[in-house]
């Protein structure tokens, strides 16, 4: 709470279903989640569902061992909902190339939160 007292203004059941989405991924580990939520607490303002779509989307493009270590890198990552995650990776994908965009999410997993329309606009600049 003192790093992100705005956790507070989520509502109950937006925190109680974020912790269980987390709870769901990482297993049941307890220590793995209170340190990605201390590391990002924002995790816990998002809906269960954007956090377990987001999760899918990564699972589905990098399987769920390098999926987990990414999100240990930057659990920020699950804040944005499945559609931008998907969205983002294929655009980078069509631009710079699969291989390409393994290395630029392990750099920066932010990559993966900005929408396709901004990727584009950036690339063209």
């Amino acid at each position: 709470l003192r790093k992100n007292p705005g956790i507070l203004r989520a509502p109950r059941d937006t925190i109680n279903g974020s912790w269980f989405a987390l709870h769901e991924i990482m297993k049941g580990d307890e220590d793995s989640i209170t340190s990605l939520v201390l590391r990002c607490p924002e995790v816990l303002r998002s809906p269960s569902r954007t956090v377990r779509g987001a999760w899918k989307a990564l699972v589905g493009f990098l399987g769920e061992s390098k999926a987990l270590e990414l999100i240990i890198q930057n659990p920020a990552v699950l804040r944005s909902p499945q559609r931008t995650v998907r969205g983002a990776w294929e655009t980078l994908s069509e631009l710079v190339g699969a291989q390409m965009v393994m290395t630029l999410v392990r750099k920066n997993p932010d990559v993966l939160r900005t929408p396709p329309s901004t990727i584009k606009e950036a690339y063209g600049a």
